[in-house]
């Protein structure tokens, strides 16, 4: 049943035309009962499952060291994207604010970040990564390259490159820079 409904969405109207029948001719109540879903409900779900994959690869190598995926993956975005207020952390990392400020106090306390007032705002705390949080975030993540490369074996180097080129067009984000992208990708934001 599944491979049929993969199928079916791979090929819609298949059964059409093996019938002999255009498409367009077809009689609604004649129209199959489980029908391809919409696309964008089909790149929402898949994307969804892909993401949850690739967290799950990461955090299971992190967890392996002792480590947290969310402290990587806070630490990550400091590093690519510098000092960040608060909130906004949260915001980019997918975070509920009150977690994100709950490890923030674990990674302060570990001296891996600091936060100070936002200049322009005091009510607002700025948090940057410390030279200790760089240096955990370099030991930290050739584990989540790993991961990640073991979840993505199915695609070619090709494949996986178109892949990361379409997401940097989907987010509207700037093209890898070469000498990055044979690093493991222009990253910014994690």
């Amino acid at each position: 049943m599944q491979t049929q409904r993969l199928r079916a969405v791979a090929q819609p109207g298949r059964e059409a035309r093996e019938s002999g029948l255009n498409v367009s001719e077809r009689d609604e109540d004649t129209a199959p009962e489980a029908e391809a879903p919409p696309l964008a409900e089909e790149i929402h779900r898949l994307i969804g499952r892909s993401r949850r994959m690739l967290w799950l690869a990461s955090a299971r190598a992190l967890e392996a060291r002792g480590d947290s995926v969310f402290a990587w993956q806070c630490l990550c975005y400091l590093v690519n994207n510098g000092p960040t207020v608060q909130q906004d952390l949260a915001m980019a990392t997918a975070q509920d604010p009150a977690g994100t400020s709950r490890l923030l106090d674990d990674l302060e306390s570990r001296k891996l970040v600091k936060r100070a007032p936002d200049p322009s705002d005091r009510r607002r705390l700025v948090v940057s990564v410390t030279r200790a949080g760089r240096a955990w975030h370099r030991s930290a993540s050739p584990a989540v390259a790993e991961a990640v490369g073991e979840a993505l074996q199915r695609l070619t180097p090709t494949q996986r490159a178109t892949l990361a080129r379409l997401l940097r067009t989907l987010l509207d984000l700037p093209a890898a820079e070469p000498a990055r992208a044979k690093k493991g990708g222009g990253r910014k934001g994690c």
